[in-house]
């Protein structure tokens, strides 16, 4: 397959298809970045930013061995086309095919190729920004490990931390003295970075759910088992608030002597309130649904 607008020579297409007739790969995509390209057929920004930092998040989230993710020079077997269970419309059918050749750990080769000026006699339909934006998205879409997991775990370690560490007394360093009442800054990192991880796996449950993977990649999520965790985690968080509501009371209301072990019960029912709702939510996403043919 290729662009109809004169931008490839389809004679390069040869070494594409010897390449998968002698089964090297499941799949080729040709690199206009390493092959030759004729004078302003390619914009700067497309060369130079585009293209590089679209296909570096490619290499580095589906683990393809790519160089030019945008070049619409490929072949691939009919069963690789089969496996991938293409569904996109307009320019994300493109990242898509490379998306789903990587997760589905597809052997994907490239080939240098030429680019030459399109020989179209109206203006391109290409929006640099618009359209950039929109390969960028839908790769972050695949990739929720990326977008989700990782920044969340790595706010709620930010948080975890220092908040134990103030659980047994003040945090000096140097002249800067931090007391209990910095756990309600941490605590706010613990809860976006816990709501974050559960994005990732509605992330997850979206593109099996939206019909991106077939049905035999369908995870599956036990809603009564969580449920039940969040209940624990209400309780515990229920009982460190009792706790320091009696302590509040034997000081006749004066200040909250315990404001660490008031703050930690907090943080435990904000936990189970969003272990609740999202338990729920992404249990909507795991339904059987019939989709017609």
């Amino acid at each position: 397959m290729g662009d109809a607008d004169g931008t490839y020579d389809f004679r390069e297409a040869t070494a594409f298809i010897e390449r998968l007739r002698n089964h090297e790969a499941d799949m080729i995509i040709g690199s206009r970045l390493k092959g030759k390209i004729d004078r302003s057929a390619m914009p700067f920004l497309h060369r130079y930013l585009g293209t590089p930092v679209l296909s570096f998040l490619i290499r580095t989230f589906f683990k393809l061995r790519i160089s030019d993710c945008n070049c619409g020079m490929r072949a691939f077997t009919k069963a690789a086309f089969e496996r991938m269970h293409l569904i996109s419309t307009g320019m994300e059918f493109a990242s898509e095919m490379l998306i789903k050749a990587g997760v589905l750990g597809l052997r994907v080769e490239e080939i240098p190729c030429s680019l030459y000026k399109d020989q179209r006699d109206r203006k391109p339909h290409l929006k640099t920004w618009r359209d950039g934006w929109r390969h960028l998205k839908f790769i972050l879409i695949f990739a929720p490990k990326w977008l989700f997991l990782i920044p969340g775990i790595g706010l709620l370690v930010l948080g975890i931390i220092p908040t134990v560490m103030l659980m047994f007394g003040k945090i000096t360093m140097g002249s800067i003295e931090i007391d209990s009442h910095f756990i309600l800054v941490f605590s706010i990192l613990i809860i976006c970075g816990y709501q974050i991880i559960w994005l990732y796996k509605f992330g997850y449950y979206f593109v099996v759910f939206s019909g991106y993977f077939k049905k035999d990649k369908e995870p599956s999520f036990a809603l009564e088992k969580t449920l039940i965790i969040a209940l624990v985690l209400f309780f515990v968080g229920l009982g460190l608030g009792i706790y320091s509501g009696l302590e509040w009371l034997k000081t006749k209301y004066s200040s909250i002597a315990n404001l660490r072990v008031m703050m930690l019960g907090v943080d435990f029912i904000f936990l189970a309130i969003l272990t609740g709702m999202n338990a729920f939510m992404l249990s909507t996403l795991n339904i059987r649904i019939r989709r017609s043919s």
